[in-house]
């Protein structure tokens, strides 16, 4: 085995992901993969962690609820602005249809 495809250390492993030696050690105690090497170092393989970051992603991205009151507001703003486009354009094309004379 290429010994450059493996990272050695909390520290290398917690910047592979993006985040500190003590937060890669946490998640290790959640399921992270990553091996021993015979003098006891962690050792994790670069691309069996960038598979299990992106289940664990994706595991929490399908149960989230989008409690966040700006990302409601926001859609229901979205919602709101493509109702009132509706209503002017249902207005212009209304205003523009000739006026009928009973005379």
């Amino acid at each position: 085995m290429d010994v450059k495809q493996w990272l050695t250390g909390w520290k290398a492993i917690g910047k592979h992901i993006g985040k500190s030696a003590k937060t890669a050690q946490r998640y290790a105690r959640k399921g992270m993969p990553f091996f021993r090497d015979p003098g006891g170092r962690p050792v994790a393989l670069p691309w069996q962690l960038n598979e299990w970051l992106v289940e664990m992603n994706q595991d929490h991205y399908d149960d989230k609820t989008w409690t966040d009151r700006g990302i409601r507001i926001a859609l229901l703003y979205e919602d709101d602005k493509a109702k009132d486009e509706r209503e002017f354009k249902e207005r212009l094309i209304e205003a523009q249809r000739p006026v009928r004379s009973r005379f």
